[in-house]
Parts: C-alpha cells; sequence; structure tokens
C-alpha cells in the first residue's frame, strides 16, 4: 500500500518594525530581535483574524515531501511541539 504524499510550502508574508534605532534592515534583524519578533506576531494576528487572509500571504515554491523522513521525524521526536505534521488528508475540516 503506498503511502499518501504530503506537501512542503514555502510562504511570505510582509511587515514592519517601526521605532528601529538602525537605517537598515538587516541591522535591526541583528540587534532589535524582539521588536521584529513582537511586529510579526502582531501582523501575523491581524491576518489570521481577517477571512480574506489568504490574500496577505504569497506562496512562492512547493516540493513533494520525502514521507520516510517525515515518518523518520515523527518516531525521533525531532519535529518541533505545537505542529501538526499529518499526511494529506488527516486533520482537515
Amino acid at each position: 500500500m503506498s503511502e499518501a504524499k504530503s506537501y512542503n510550502h514555502l510562504f511570505f508574508v510582509g511587515f514592519s518594525v517601526s521605532q528601529s534605532e538602525y537605517d537598515n534592515p538587516e541591522d535591526c534583524l541583528k540587534h532589535e530581535k524582539e521588536k521584529v519578533m513582537v511586529s510579526f506576531f502582531k501582523r501575523a494576528g491581524i491576518i489570521f483574524a481577517d477571512e480574506w487572509y489568504p490574500h496577505e500571504i504569497e506562496g512562492s515554491d512547493t516540493y513533494e515531501e520525502d514521507t520516510a523522513e517525515i515518518n523518520y521525524l515523527k518516531e525521533t521526536g525531532m519535529l518541533p511541539s505545537g505542529l501538526n505534521y499529518t499526511e494529506r488528508g488527516e486533520g482537515d475540516e
């Protein structure tokens, strides 16, 4: 019996960091991690509160995942906690 295929998608979300002490984004990312994180999560909350959220997120790349690798990561507990890695169709409402 063959296993269900699953896919990995790369997405981009735009957000801004205000009141930075630095004049370029690289230094802001390097030295103001907390401001970046707060800004990112605020933006994510705003995006996902809106039913039109797919218009705020840009898809860029997709590849078929290696099912054996995903199963190995599940078995060894190496997947980040709190993330739901399911086979396609499981848990979909």
